[in-house]
């Protein structure tokens, strides 16, 4: 039997991470590589058996809300630059708080 999915982590910040779920980091030992946080959340995705086609959404799998993100179009090419790393809501539901 085998297993696929990935481990997905926010910071205290909101900074998000993903792992594949053979390479997921000790969470109480993790830091943020942006900034140098602590891990705030975290959800196991299972990829296993594919989406939901009702959902397209994987199990575990949780809709993070934007907090802050900067974006910009570059005139010459029409391409989205990141100017800033996008940050995000920690949920309320779905997904585990680390507490500490």
């Amino acid at each position: 039997m085998s297993y696929e999915g990935y481990e997905e982590i926010l910071c205290e910040n909101g900074h998000r991470r993903m792992y594949d779920c053979w390479d997921a980091p000790v969470l109480e030992e993790w830091v943020c590589p942006g900034c140098g946080a602590k891990a705030k959340w975290w959800a196991m995705v299972d990829c296993t058996n594919g989406a939901d086609p009702a959902t397209g959404m994987f199990p575990g799998e949780v809709n993070l809300d934007v907090k802050d993100s900067m974006l910009c179009k570059c005139p010459d090419c029409g391409n989205s630059h990141c100017m800033k790393e996008t940050t995000y809501h920690i949920p309320k539901d779905g997904g585990h708080i680390i507490k500490g």
